[in-house]
């Protein structure tokens, strides 16, 4: 999974989005995409994306964006989509290979920057659940390459391709 917020500063780089876009999905590569509002994108950037993100959340729209998203959100109208509360969000996500009705929710509101967040206990219990030390990954990495090695050819000597060509 890819995170990207404000990914319209990515527009300056010579890459072209579509193929990105396109490339990530083939190799079942999840790319979240956050900006403000679809202005902020190439009309073929923005073409792309509508027809080929799958998941979608959105909060409080514009009017030009709410009628862009709309036909993306049904049964939620443009009226529904620019009415959303704060902190009100519409969720339309994938579940295995279908897209689900939206939904809508209601998130937390921005926590004190000087309290923990709920992000810092997410993150500590991924690390006492998952978290390794450095000498075992590096450990793990050295028997790898040995292991790799010892089912190496010597040098100067490629294995034979079935059928007697080298």
């Amino acid at each position: 999974m890819v995170f990207i917020d404000e990914f319209h500063e990515l527009l300056r780089l010579p890459v072209d989005l579509q193929d990105l876009l396109a490339t990530a999905r083939g190799l079942g590569v999840g790319l979240t995409l956050a900006h403000q509002h679809l202005e902020q994108l190439t009309p073929n950037l923005r073409a792309a994306i509508l027809s080929t993100a799958r998941s979608r959340i959105v909060f409080q729209l514009g009017y030009d964006d709410a009628k862009a998203l709309a036909p993306h959100l049904p049964p939620l109208t443009a009226e529904e989509l620019q009415h959303l509360d704060a902190h009100a969000v519409a969720i339309s996500a994938m579940d295995g290979a279908a897209v689900q009705r939206p939904v809508t929710g209601t998130t937390d509101p921005l926590r004190d920057p000087e309290s923990p967040t709920r992000a810092e206990d997410v993150r500590q219990a991924s690390r006492e659940s998952y978290g390794r030390t450095r000498q075992d990954v590096e450990a793990e990495i050295r028997q790898r390459i040995e292991g790799e090695k010892a089912n190496e050819p010597p040098l100067g000597r490629r294995a034979r391709r079935p059928g007697g060509s080298s």
